[in-house]
């Protein structure tokens, strides 16, 4: 599958600044052909999904369980995506090694945070994958005006930033996830919102 992330990361980043591909648009152009064999369809699919799961791309323009039943479903990269697509060449499995190398260890459910060795108190209550989910469903959803999309983008921006430094701080991570909840609160449909912390497992209050 590697050849197929790759690629479509690649394909991704001939888009920029959109930085967005559909799958059907991908699998017809000559970035899904090796050694004159096409990728099949479902193999960009699954190649997709792994860049949503990594934090690298998010849906487009659809909700997450219409993604498998739309025609082209589309994709675009994050402001991790676009920094890997930037390496040359691009390795998606080797950035997404470093990525995890850097990551602190540290549980957010539980008593204390231990990270670079260092251990503080922790007390915020939602583990860092639920956040980074969070963040990138909420992305895929704030495309409805321009204004919103801004909105919403510079709010995640500093969330996933803090989430992927090497001391993340809960008092951060806490004054950020709800700046973050305000702006989608102000800026996206109320049920879209409900939906969205739902299928996260986030509590909304």
């Amino acid at each position: 599958m590697d050849f197929a992330l790759n690629e479509l990361l690649a394909a991704a980043m001939d888009d920029f600044p959109d930085c967005r591909i559909g799958i059907a648009d991908f699998v017809l152009s000559p970035r899904a052909v090796l050694l004159d064999v096409r990728l099949e369809t479902k193999e960009v699919e699954r190649a997709a999904e792994y860049l949503v799961k990594v934090g690298l791309a998010v849906r487009h323009s659809i909700s997450p369980a219409s993604w498998g039943a739309a025609k082209n479903p589309t994709f675009e990269l994050t402001v991790l995506g676009i920094q890997c697509g930037e390496r040359h060449p691009i390795n998606v499995r080797n950035y997404v090694t470093e990525q995890q190398s850097q990551q602190p260890n540290f549980t957010f459910n539980g008593p204390t945070q231990v990270g670079n060795h260092n251990t503080q108190n922790n007390t915020f209550g939602h583990d860092p994958n639920q956040l980074a989910q969070f963040a990138r469903e909420l992305l895929a959803a704030a495309d409805s005006t321009d204004t919103a999309r801004a909105r919403i983008t510079s709010s995640v921006e500093i969330l996933e930033g803090e989430l992927v430094s090497a001391n993340p701080e809960p008092g951060k991570l806490r004054q950020f996830f709800e700046n973050t909840k305000q702006a989608a609160l102000e800026n996206l449909p109320a049920l879209t919102v409900q939906t969205l912390f739902a299928a996260v497992g986030i509590p909304l209050a």
